[in-house]
């Protein structure tokens, strides 16, 4: 379960720390020595080193180095740090194994007083997403209860109620977890709280199925306070994967475009635009707009990082595009691609694409079977949601095409095995209405009558029932 981490813009560490703490006085009061107050800086700049890489969205590599320091650190004051930023890291890594480290870490630190008492809410949040992504939801909602009651700043109460609302939502109990949310916002004139809730309140929604709600509510949070994700690369990419399953493509180029503004390392910059392009690849519309942006970004990937971790696919993306807009010949991808099963498969796609626009629909459906092997991931990337959304436009048009010379014989025989969202479409298409009916009528078929008797039972539609009254005279159905 993918969490967003809140810890990191909540009691934030304050680094300025590092240069006055305790005033380098040792625990006897006596003046520390300069050796080791430069062992602290350092150490602070450290942990401040390894924060920026986990923002950039290196976590793996963060958490290689906040373990090594963990290790190595003999220094007690930078124990309640390193500790806090071992267990976010581990949390971050999505890996049980270190979720389950980092909340045994960071319990034990708690009970033994290591932490920090300006640091103590940080922790013990942090503790509650360690629990429930290790599903022990009960006490997740101890540790949550502990926040709520026993800390008297507000903005720490309703930080703990926000995470309340996420243990509801792990176990499913959606409205509660809405109405605690909602509670907040009206209560709270906090722009950060504010924008956190409504950041988890769509995740409550998506989750919940209602999807019109969470869409109005992500318009609203970027409009008002994009920088919430654009100032940590980590939190935005987090976003940008949830808006994407959400089916919300719009707004997570929105997030990238927003993050490809403020990004400074050329990796970083080539990791957004990765994305970015990627993202207009899956909100293609069946024209090429959405080509043509996703194909700059992909040759600025090849002109500006031709050493970049992402040339290869990105060489493979344009010629992909390529091949979708006509340029390049299937033939030819195909025997580039011989060893890819992904864009053989593409090629396929492509193929049937090519003869649908070429009319060739008989022969189309004569090797259907072919074509009926395409894996939905590869339709969907061109934008149909399955194979047989492509064969029903195929029928349709062939329908059409026999409906304009009166082939009302050809038009029975296509008709014996048509889906019936196909039929729905063709009655629904005042073009075709009546000249389907008066074929059908014309040469009966039973099949298509009762596929329309039982689709429009209950329509509204005189000229229907009309059109069914002469079917079933013509099949001699009289009753």
């Amino acid at each position: 379960m993918k969490f967003i981490i809140l810890l990191s813009l909540f009691l934030t560490l304050s680094f300025s720390k590092k240069d006055f703490y305790y005033s380098f006085i040792d625990q006897s009061g006596n003046q520390i020595s300069q050796k080791q107050k430069q062992k602290i800086v350092d150490g602070f700049d450290a942990i401040l080193n390894i924060r920026m890489l986990a923002k950039e969205g290196k976590i793996t590599e963060s958490y290689g180095e906040i373990k090594s320091l963990k290790k190595l650190n003999k220094i007690n004051v930078l124990n309640s740090d390193i500790i806090l930023l071992y267990a976010e890291l581990s949390l971050k890594s999505k890996t049980k194994r270190h979720v389950l480290d980092g909340a045994r870490v960071l319990e034990n630190a708690i009970n033994s007083s290591e932490i920090h008492e300006n640091e103590l809410a940080k922790a013990y949040l942090l503790l509650i997403e360690l629990k429930l992504y290790s599903n022990k939801i009960n006490d997740a909602k101890y540790f949550a209860k502990i926040v709520i009651e026993h800390f008297d700043n507000e903005q720490t109460k309703a930080y703990g109620k926000i995470y309340l609302a996420k243990i509801y939502k792990h176990s499913k109990e959606y409205k509660k977890s809405i109405k605690i949310l909602y509670e907040i916002l009206t209560k709270t004139q906090d722009v950060l709280i504010a924008t956190i809730v409504a950041d988890e309140l769509f995740d409550v929604y998506v989750l919940s199925e209602q999807s019109d709600k969470a869409y109005d509510l992500i318009s609203k949070v970027l409009i008002k306070n994009i920088e919430y994700y654009s100032n940590d690369s980590y939190l935005a990419i987090e976003k940008v994967n949830k808006l994407i399953k959400a089916n919300m493509p719009e707004f997570a180029v929105e997030i990238l475009q927003e993050l490809l503004i403020r990004a400074k390392k050329p990796e970083v910059i080539e990791d957004f635009k990765f994305k970015l392009a990627n993202t207009y690849m899956m909100m293609y519309d069946r024209t090429n707009y959405y080509l043509f942006k996703a194909n700059e970004l992909y040759k600025d990937i090849l002109k500006d990082f031709p050493n970049g971790i992402y040339v290869k696919k990105a060489k493979i993306y344009v010629d992909e595009i390529l091949m979708r807009e006509g340029k390049v010949s299937l033939s030819i991808m195909a025997k580039k691609y011989e060893n890819s099963e992904s864009m053989q498969q593409k090629i396929l796609l492509q193929e049937l694409l090519n003869l649908k626009r070429d009319k060739k629909y008989e022969y189309i459906l004569r090797i259907k079977k072919i074509y009926s092997k395409i894996s939905n991931r590869i339709v969907n990337r061109f934008a149909y949601d399955n194979i047989d959304l492509i064969f029903d436009e195929v029928n349709i048009l062939m329908i059409k095409e026999y409906l304009d010379q009166n082939k009302c014989f050809k038009l029975n025989d296509i008709l014996k095995t048509s889906r019936k969202e196909t039929l729905i479409k063709l009655i629904k298409d005042e073009d075709t209405t009546d000249k389907f009916f008066e074929c059908l009528i014309e040469v009966p078929n039973e099949r298509a009558f009762n596929l329309v008797k039982n689709t429009f039972l209950r329509s509204r539609d005189a000229k229907i029932y009309l059109y069914l009254e002469r079917m079933a005279y013509s099949l001699s159905l009289l009753n």
